[in-house]
């Protein structure tokens, strides 16, 4: 069953997806301890004692309904991938601002994905982590989000968008559609791994790092790259 709404904030939205599931308790309590245990200590640090603890149960209980532990992420992974995305993506294309501005298209999706990176940071962490390396997941993560010729709506949205623009005169012609893609997505993707994974106790300014990922961004799509909203 796909959820009706979505606060943006993946664990919540997954805990009530879970709510309207009929499964056995102990079942549920190893999913929603999996969950919080994941999340604290990712999937390497994390152990099955450890979610047992948490649930309130045995490992027995867990091993009962999950064969191993990657069996549990998977099972807590699999309805984020499939029954989520699109939750996340309609709010996002509604917000994108109407007109020929690709500056303004572009600093949109540039601050909207942020915030929902930042305040899904945790999530994306674990997710990215075993898309990577889970050709299942994998397959369907990573082919979801990239790719605009498969079920996601905010790609080919933005793809239309800017096809619009290539039309207009606004954004490169000789731009491919999985081409606009990487410009956008690399840049946010980049910065959010170095800014969680790799060096996450680095000090940053964000309100510069906006700026420029918004300059990069439009100065990879547009016909006129500009220096504009970078301060000397």
């Amino acid at each position: 069953m796909a959820m009706e709404e979505s606060t943006d904030n993946v664990f919540v939205d997954y805990r009530a997806w879970l709510g309207e599931q009929t499964m056995p308790p102990g079942k549920r309590k190893a999913l929603l301890a999996g969950l919080e245990v994941f999340a604290a200590n990712g999937y390497d640090g994390a152990s099955t004692q450890q979610i047992a603890d948490a649930a309130g149960i045995s490992q027995a209980t867990i091993f009962k309904y999950f064969k191993t532990k990657r069996e549990l992420l998977l099972a807590i992974l699999e309805p984020i991938v499939n029954n989520m995305f699109g939750l996340y993506q309609a709010s996002f294309i509604a917000g994108i601002p109407a007109g020929d501005d690709l500056q303004a298209i572009v600093n949109y999706i540039v601050t909207d994905r942020l915030h929902f990176l930042q305040v899904n940071a945790d999530a994306v962490i674990i997710l990215l982590t075993q898309v990577l390396t889970k050709a299942d997941l994998r397959q369907q993560g990573l082919s979801k989000l990239m790719n605009p010729n498969q079920d996601n709506g905010a790609a080919i949205r933005g793809v239309q968008i800017m096809q619009h623009l290539q039309a207009t005169g606004k954004v490169r012609p000789e731009m491919t559609a999985a081409d606009i893609v990487r410009t956008i997505i690399g840049q946010l993707g980049v910065y959010f791994l170095q800014r969680y994974l790799v060096s996450p106790d680095v000090p940053v300014d964000t309100m510069r790092d906006i700026n420029v990922l918004e300059t990069t961004i439009y100065n990879g799509l547009a016909v006129h790259p500009e220096s504009a909203g970078l301060d000397a």
